[in-house]
C-alpha cells in the first residue's frame, strides 16, 4: 500500500494571501518541414498551406536505426515513433508514425499549450473567504462563504494560513457556512473505468483540496484490531473529517470498496491487509465538502465555531472579500504539473481553459466535451487533425494522437519557447551524460509514451515522439487488476529501457 506520509511538494513558492478583516499528425509521416525564420531554441514551422513536396519515405522496416531494438524489447502490440531533425525537419526514423494511440500523460503536454495560450502566464487561480452580512463587535452578522474558482494546488496549509491572514478576529457567525464551487463542473471521477480507490482518480470542482485525497491511516491499537482515521493532510496541518468514513472488513477480495452514503464516501478495507500499519491516499468523491469540513476544523483549531458546511448554488452579488488565497502563476503550476504528471491541474486547467475561450456555464461542460474542444483548438491552432482527447490529463485510454501528430505539434513556432522551460529533464547513460532529454513521459497499463525534445552535446537536435502500446491487453484486464496487472510492472519497465536505448541509439546515429 502507498503511504501518504510525503504530501506531494511542488517546486513553486509559497502562494501570497491577501489580507483583508478576518482571523488572524505532420502532415504526412515523412511530410517536409521548414526552419522557422530567425528566433532561437530552433523552433520549426510546419507548412500551413500549400506544403513542399514531401521527402522520400525513409524504408522503415529495412533501413530504420530501431527496428532491432523493437524486436528485441518483445512488448507485443503497437510500437510507433518519429524523429525528426529539429533545424531541417528531415524525417531521420520512422515506424508506424500515423498510428493514433492513447499518449497517455503526454496529453499534459498538449494541455499545457492550450492553458498557456488560453489562460496566460499571469493567470492564477483565487480562494476566498466572503462575508454575506455585516461584521458587528467581531461577529459576523450573516453567512460565511468559502469561495473556489478550482485551484488544484490548494492545501490544508493554505487554508490555515487564509485564517491566518489578517486583522481583527471574527469571534463568530450568525449565519450558515456554505461552500461555493460553481467555477468548475461537479465530476465524480477524472475516468470511470479506473479502480475506485486509486488516488490519481479523484473527483473535480471548484472547489478542490489536497488534491482531492484524503489520508488513511490505520495503527494496532494492541487488542487485535486497529485505530483508524482519515484526515486532510499536508505537511503542518492534518485536520479530521467525518465526510469519508472507512470499515474494517473480514473478507479476502477486494482490498478496498466505495458507495456514497448519506453524502458521506464510505469505504471498506480487508482487514487482513493491514498488517503493522501504516498510511494510503484514497480518492475523495466530493471534494467541495472535504474542503469544508478541513476548513472548518481548522477554524475550531483556532476558537471559532462554525456550523456544518452546506454547499451554495450561487453567490450573494453583495458578499464582503474578507481573504484571499492565490495560486503560483501558471508557468509554475504548469512545471510542477509536468515533472509530477498531476492529474487533477491538468483537468482543472483544460476545464478552465475551456469555459473562458468559450463562454460556457460550468455545468454545461463536461471532461470529454472539453477534451474535445482541446482538439479542435488543436486543429485550428497547429493545424492537427485526427487528434481525439477525452480529458486532459490523459487518464482516459480513449484518448488517441499519432507520433506524427506530437511531433507536428512540438515542432510549429513557438511551442519549443513555451515548452522547454517548463518539460523535465533526463539523461541518457553516462557516456551520453552531456545528452539532454526535455521530454513527457506517460504511462497506463501497457501503455508507455515519450515526446520531447533531444539535446546531444554539440550535435543537431531533435524532436521525437515514441508510443508503445498493447492496447487489447490493456482492454482486457479485469477492474480488480487494474491497479497492478500481472505482468504489468515488467511490461512498463521493459517499455522504458526500449525508449532510452531508442533515444541513445537515434544520438549515436544522427546526431554528427
Amino acid at each position: 500500500m502507498s503511504g501518504c506520509d510525503r504530501p506531494p511538494v511542488f517546486d513553486v513558492p509559497n502562494p501570497r494571501v491577501a489580507r483583508r478583516k478576518f482571523l488572524g499528425g505532420l502532415l504526412s509521416a515523412t511530410a517536409g518541414l521548414s526552419v522557422a525564420g530567425g528566433g532561437s531554441a530552433w523552433a520549426v514551422a510546419v507548412p500551413r498551406a500549400a506544403p513542399p513536396p514531401p521527402r522520400p519515405a525513409l524504408g522503415v522496416r529495412d533501413k530504420s536505426a530501431v527496428t532491432d531494438l523493437v524486436a528485441g524489447a518483445g512488448l507485443g502490440g503497437v510500437a510507433a515513433w518519429l524523429v525528426v531533425d529539429a533545424a531541417s525537419g528531415q524525417v531521420l526514423d520512422a515506424g508506424g508514425a500515423t498510428q493514433p494511440l492513447p499518449p497517455a500523460s503526454v496529453a499534459k503536454a498538449i494541455t499545457t499549450l492550450y492553458a498557456h495560450e488560453g489562460l496566460g502566464p499571469q493567470f492564477r487561480f483565487a480562494t476566498q473567504i466572503l462575508a454575506a452580512g455585516k461584521l458587528v463587535a467581531g461577529r459576523l452578522q450573516g453567512d460565511l462563504i468559502l469561495s473556489g474558482e478550482g485551484d488544484p494546488t490548494l492545501d490544508s496549509d493554505d487554508l490555515a494560513a487564509l485564517l491566518a491572514a489578517g486583522g481583527q478576529p471574527v469571534g463568530g457567525v450568525a449565519g450558515g457556512f456554505f461552500l461555493y464551487d460553481g467555477a468548475l463542473p461537479r465530476i465524480r471521477a477524472i475516468d470511470a473505468a479506473q479502480p475506485d480507490h486509486v488516488a490519481y482518480n479523484p473527483a473535480i470542482s471548484g472547489l478542490n483540496l489536497n488534491f482531492n485525497r484524503v489520508c488513511f491511516e490505520w495503527q494496532p491499537n494492541g487488542a487485535g484490531g486497529y485505530q483508524i482515521s482519515l484526515d486532510a493532510r499536508a505537511v503542518h496541518h492534518r485536520p479530521v473529517v467525518d465526510m469519508a468514513q472507512m470499515r474494517l472488513v473480514e473478507r479476502a477480495a477486494p482490498l478496498y470498496s466505495y458507495v456514497s452514503e448519506g453524502g458521506r464516501d464510505v469505504w471498506s478495507v480487508a482487514a487482513s491487509a493491514l498488517g503493522k500499519g501504516g498510511t494510503r491516499w484514497l480518492p475523495v468523491r466530493q471534494p467541495a465538502l472535504y474542503t469544508g469540513q478541513a476548513f472548518q476544523a481548522l477554524a475550531s483549531a483556532r476558537g471559532l465555531a462554525l456550523p456544518a458546511p452546506r454547499l451554495l448554488e450561487a453567490l450573494p452579488p453583495e458578499a464582503l472579500l474578507l481573504a484571499r488565497h492565490q495560486s503560483a502563476p501558471l508557468p509554475q503550476m504548469l512545471r510542477a504539473m509536468l515533472r509530477h504528471s498531476t492529474n487533477l491541474t491538468a483537468e482543472t486547467l483544460g476545464l478552465k481553459t475551456t469555459l473562458m475561450q468559450g463562454g460556457d456555464r460550468p455545468e454545461s461542460i463536461d471532461l470529454q466535451r472539453s477534451g474535445q474542444r482541446m482538439a479542435q483548438w488543436l486543429q485550428t491552432r497547429h493545424g492537427l487533425q485526427g487528434a481525439r482527447f477525452v480529458d486532459h490529463s490523459g487518464l482516459g485510454e480513449d484518448s488517441a494522437i499519432s507520433p506524427a501528430g506530437l511531433v507536428q505539434v512540438l515542432a510549429n513556432p513557438g511551442v519549443a519557447e513555451v515548452l522547454q522551460p517548463l518539460l523535465h529533464e533526463f539523461r541518457l547513460e553516462k557516456k551520453m551524460d552531456k545528452t539532454k532529454v526535455l521530454a513527457k513521459t506517460g504511462t497506463l497499463n501497457f501503455v508507455s509514451a515519450l515526446a520531447g525534445y533531444l539535446l546531444p552535446d554539440g550535435g543537431r537536435p531533435m524532436i521525437f515522439a515514441i508510443m508503445l502500446a498493447d492496447v487489447p491487453r490493456r482492454k482486457a484486464l479485469p477492474p480488480e487488476a487494474r491497479e497492478r496487472p500481472a505482468g504489468g510492472r515488467q511490461w512498463a519497465n521493459a517499455a522504458r529501457h526500449l525508449q532510452r536505448q531508442m533515444l541513445a541509439r537515434w544520438v549515436v546515429r544522427f546526431s554528427a
